[in-house]
């Protein structure tokens, strides 16, 4: 592994050195998380200054807490919750993928990139860490979609992502179910083909389903 992580340093130095070649200023290179970005040295390989490291592990992962001691930006892509293809049948055999279960709009609206910092840094977590999460990106692969299945399988979800990175709502995602279950609706106008969250009698209906009104205790 060692002679590996050589070689690889090496690869990563002369492809940066190439790329600075054809740009007038110091490119910036987004990197995904790997055995690399994993090296205990890893901000002598890579500079903190030139790289963004795309986060592809679990929100809980102590590898976002070794890159933000060393103050990498990050990009989350946390498959718990980002990766859009968990939850169906797995292409190389039976039974279902490898990140199953599905990821529903509602992990997706609570997946706050503050919150994780937090989480994985614990007592280490300092204000500053809160730039250093520049944002976050959904990501699914074409093994077993194509442009007929494209729209149910990402939309509504992104419009989730959306509100998250746009507002990034202290509030949770009951407060925004309503208003999702209408901008769904307003897809649908748009021509796009997004998945059905509830049955439309909720839409008609809103907070009766389920029915969250406040209920008297038993006697």
């Amino acid at each position: 592994m060692e002679s590996l992580i050589k070689l690889w340093d090496n690869f990563q130095q002369r492809a940066y050195s190439t790329l600075q070649q054809v740009t007038a200023t110091s490119p910036q290179v987004i990197l995904w998380t790997n055995t690399l970005t994993e090296q205990k040295d890893v901000d002598r390989i890579l500079d903190k200054r030139h790289y963004i490291i795309q986060v592809w592990t679990t929100a809980n992962d102590e590898r976002i807490k070794m890159l933000a001691k060393k103050g990498y930006r990050m990009i989350f892509s946390n498959h718990d919750a980002l990766y859009l293809d968990c939850g169906f049948g797995g292409w190389v055999t039976d039974g279902n993928n490898w990140c199953s279960p599905y990821k529903t709009w509602q992990q997706i609206y609570s997946n706050d990139m503050s919150a994780i910092l937090k989480n994985v840094t614990g007592s280490e977590y300092s204000p500053e860490m809160e730039q250093l999460a520049y944002g976050a990106s959904a990501t699914i692969w074409t093994e077993e979609i194509d442009e007929h299945s494209l729209d149910g399988r990402v939309w509504p979800r992104l419009a989730a992502l959306a509100e998250r990175l746009w507002t990034n709502p202290s509030t949770p995602w009951q407060e925004a179910e309503f208003r999702f279950l209408h901008h769904r609706e307003r897809l649908v106008r748009q021509g796009i083909h997004p998945e059905a969250l509830q049955p439309q009698w909720c839409r008609q209906n809103e907070g009766d389903c389920p029915d969250r009104r406040p209920r008297k205790p038993k006697k």
